[in-house]
């Protein structure tokens, strides 16, 4: 009787920390090392294929700034599973200094 091991399932890393900038800039970190060739990233707004992008490429300036955003990398035999999915939070949003507000009007 032969006995073969089966090959372990390749893994695919996903980007890691992704941030959005009150700016519109979706930025992440590359994927932790793996035996998979990385060909580019695949960006999602509200879990729908936005754009893809360069494998050399880490920030991406979104197009619906209301959007929650994420991130997964393409490789050239699959694809990871998204990153963390990140929105502009109105604590980032500028806000009024209401006491300057108020000194200036009276």
């Amino acid at each position: 009787m032969l006995l073969t091991a089966a090959a372990a399932p390749e893994v695919f890393s996903a980007p890691r920390n992704a941030t959005l900038t009150p700016d519109g800039l979706l930025e992440w970190d590359t994927p932790a090392l793996t035996t998979a060739e990385l060909q580019g990233y695949k960006i999602y707004a509200e879990d729908t294929e936005e754009a893809t992008v360069s494998k050399n490429t880490i920030s991406y300036n979104v197009l619906n700034k209301a959007a929650t955003y994420s991130v997964a990398a393409v490789y050239s035999s699959g694809t990871s599973e998204p990153s963390n999915k990140v929105k502009i939070s109105s604590a980032t949003e500028k806000k009024t200094n209401v006491a300057r507000h108020f000194e200036d009007n009276g």
